[in-house]
């Protein structure tokens, strides 16, 4: 079983070549043993296709976890079971409005719009992954005649519920969201809601058929994820005066169910939120703000203890606690150099869980206050906290605050696809220093400069990304995938970014330059370990500067 590193914090299993039943089987035998093995450094699993996906904890040994995984394969029995799946029926209105690709299929395949909605209807096609987006289901099964390729141009945003046909492979979108895939019907059901249990409609395994409604059969599809903003018990300590750009309640985001398409998401610099949350004496995870460029005003409505890091402000101190006082004002402003900053205050906010997490995911309108961004008049509750101040006169080690430079160095490693790039590709990727696109996201920063030749096909079939992972695309220009990618990716992927510099990137503004520095993987996993080493270090110093409440004090 080839096992290739995917970064320094994941590795991509390999168990086939070809996609159907088989490689299925072989993917969730190795799946299940794997969780059943109960090995602590792996926080989640992606199956999909001929892979399987293991993400690993921060504080994992990236080696014993390999060895651990090549035992787990040798043990199987060279015979997988079949998976067992559930047969889910969905129904679809055909053509028009809701299916406005249909002519293009039907002239693409020569067949007449009647006879692909005919031939769609009566396949049974089977889930292989989940993926791209919450609960987006890749079906395989689709008649060849069907075959069409995807849009030369994709769609800002595809309706909810749109079913489509992407080569291969027929899928539905449980979200509105871009998309390429041809367009043929929409279904009225609803495919992901976060706050169901489960919170999406298929698993990997799954059969699906698509039964042809009239317009009358299917209600509107509902929003996915109901915003929902909490009554604290602890009453509320800030109030929202500006809210600076894109101001959000982060974590450390919500692991466990990349395998159902939902995102780790979280603070893009989650090196800055976690600093924040040591300084206050918060768990690493406590939920705290992160901005974009602007931060936000704010005032305080109680005594609390506030640390802000990443990019900071100018009037503020970065690196060790601040004590505010009950009507004290706090004007962030515009942030110094990098491009995100974070604040986290004593106890953490206090916003629900949403599958584990606290963290905003904005595209599906769920987590953090109301899955949006703050407004002017939000009130945010605090957990109760015993920290009431720390003793004068020290800040946290320089290497746990950001280093700006022109251009940014960010050190990489090879990816699972690297033997596909020519050499020259390889020389762009190090050689030439490239810039920030302004139409990065949270999902990915996308990088503008001298083409890198990606590789022929220069699409694949989709496997698992991690944070850091660099895709190229057929136009050439690499995605480093953040916080809120995707679960899988269908490009290329040239190199990952390591965990450590991941902090980096996310700091990088709109055209700021980068340059790519190869390291090795056993220098990488060194990094990352020599890290968590050192957070224990910090957490301990810092518990000892921290002046507490005492027990018994109001």
């Amino acid at each position: 079983m080839p096992i290739r590193a995917l970064g320094d914090a994941a590795l991509l299993l390999t168990v086939g070549q070809a996609v159907g039943d088989a490689s299925l089987q072989r993917v969730v035998q190795l799946a299940r043993a794997i969780h059943e093995a109960n090995l602590a450094a792996i926080s989640e699993l992606v199956p999909a296709f001929t892979t399987v996906t293991v993400h690993l904890r921060a504080n994992a040994e990236f080696d014993r976890v390999r060895r651990d995984l090549e035992a787990i394969w040798k043990s199987l029995p060279e015979a997988a079971p079949p998976v067992e799946g559930l047969d889910l029926q969905i129904p679809v209105i055909y053509g028009g409005e809701d299916g406005p690709d249909l002519a293009a299929v039907a002239e693409y395949t020569g067949l007449e719009p009647e006879e692909v909605v005919r031939r769609h209807a009566q396949g049974r096609y089977r889930v292989h992954a989940v993926g791209f987006a919450p609960g987006f289901p890749y079906l395989a099964g689709l008649e060849k005649a069907l075959h069409c390729p995807r849009r030369a141009e994709p769609r800002v945003e595809v309706p909810a519920g749109s079913v489509g046909i992407g080569g291969d492979q027929t899928g539905v979108y449980p979200l509105a969201s871009p998309g390429g895939w041809q367009l043929i019907g929409r279904s009225g059901m609803t495919f992901f809601d976060a706050t169901a249990d489960p919170p999406t409609r298929f698993r990997i395994g799954d059969w699906v058929r698509f039964r042809p409604v009239e317009s009358t059969e299917a209600a509107p599809t509902e929003p996915a994820g109901k915003p929902v903003v909490a009554e604290s018990l602890h009453g509320n300590a800030m109030e929202v005066l500006q809210a600076g750009l894109q101001t959000m309640v982060q974590d450390l985001g919500r692991p466990g169910w990349q395998d159902q398409g939902v995102p780790v998401g979280g603070a893009m610099d989650a090196h800055a939120l976690r600093l924040a949350n040591v300084l206050v004496g918060n768990s690493p995870d406590a939920a705290g703000l992160e901005w974009t460029l602007k931060g936000p005003r704010l005032r305080f409505l109680r005594d609390t203890v506030i640390a802000i890091t990443g990019a900071g402000a100018k009037a503020w101190p970065v690196g060790h606690p601040i004590s505010v006082a009950a009507g004290q004002e706090l004007d962030l402003g515009e942030t110094v150099a990098g491009c995100r900053g974070v604040l986290a205050v004593a106890g953490g906010l206090d916003v629900p869980r949403v599958l584990g997490g606290r963290g905003t995911y904005l595209r599906a309108s769920f987590g953090g206050f109301g899955g949006r961004v703050l407004r002017t008049g939000d009130r945010l509750p605090v957990r109760p906290s015993d920290v009431v101040g720390a003793q004068p006169g020290w800040t946290v080690f320089p290497r746990f605050l950001p280093v700006y430079s022109d251009p940014w160095v960010v050190r990489v490693v090879r990816g699972p696809q690297a033997g596909r790039f020519s050499a020259a590709a390889w020389r762009t990727l190090f050689e030439e220093t490239f810039e920030v696109s302004p139409h990065s996201d949270r999902m990915g920063v996308r990088l503008l400069g001298r083409r890198v030749e990606p590789p022929e096909p220069s699409q694949l079939t989709s496997e698992g990304v991690a944070a850091g992972t660099i895709q190229v695309p057929a136009n050439g220009h690499p995605i480093v995938l953040m916080a809120d990618r995707q679960s899988l990716g269908g490009y290329p992927k040239m190199a990952n970014v390591i965990s450590v510099d991941l902090r980096i990137i996310a700091q990088a503004r709109p055209r700021s330059r980068i340059r790519f520095v190869e390291v090795g993987l056993p220098e990488a996993v060194a990094l990352r370990e020599a890290e968590e080493r050192d957070w224990g270090f910090l957490g301990e110093g810092v518990r000892q500067k921290l002046i507490r409440r005492k027990h018994g004090d109001d």
